[in-house]
């Protein structure tokens, strides 16, 4: 091989090198730091196309054609699946529900103004036609129809008489009537949708 360099020779050779890795390390930390560097991007390895984008639909379903047993095409679906970063998959997911409480909002304000239009029409309908109330009008009636005879005498009591009115509600009308005042609440503690039938 080679005879190595005499020794002085290889001594400036020595100095000479450390100098200019010095020299470059300098001079490259300076233009990091003034940003007139531009080694770092290209040296950072970049993807290719083919490595970040999907294939061309046409390819899409290549292989997944039908089989003996399927006779129906392959559908992929959403195919953005594949490209979204983890702030579009919470945006996706966050839509359906803002979309949701939005509809919930719109219903539940349209019966809060039906409820308010209704218990405003009822106020100026009990004004106008109700000047007392119904039990006060009641007993006056009943006492019209008593004439003078203000003292009843007791009576006493009557199964048949008593209890006749409830006799006369069959049981599939009671369960209509509790099953359709039951639809109205979604859950146990929940309280129906409207103040008005």
């Amino acid at each position: 091989g080679p005879l190595p360099l005499p020794p002085e020779l290889a001594q400036a050779y020595e100095l000479q090198s450390k100098r200019h890795e010095i020299t470059s390390r300098s001079r490259a930390m300076k233009d990091r730091l003034t940003g007139k560097d531009r080694s770092d991007q290209s040296h950072r390895p970049q993807r290719e196309e083919w490595m970040t984008a999907l294939p061309s639909e046409k390819r899409k379903a290549f292989g997944m054609g039908p089989r003996k047993f399927r006779s129906s095409t392959f559908d992929p679906g959403d195919r953005s699946v594949w490209t979204d970063t983890p702030a579009d998959k919470q945006r996706k997911t966050m839509e359906p529900q803002q979309q949701k409480r939005k509809e919930e909002s719109i219903v539940v304000a349209a019966a809060s103004k039906r409820d308010q239009e209704l218990s405003e029409f009822v106020s100026e309908y009990n004004k106008e036609h109700r000047s007392e109330s119904l039990v006060v009008l009641h007993r006056k009636r009943k006492a019209e129809e008593r004439g003078d005879n203000n003292q009843e005498e007791r009576r006493p009591f009557d199964r048949e008489v008593d209890l006749d009115i409830p006799r006369q509600m069959s049981s599939s009308k009671k369960a209509a009537m509790m099953k359709q005042s039951a639809q109205s609440l979604k859950t146990k503690f929940a309280h129906g949708s409207q103040a008005f039938l």
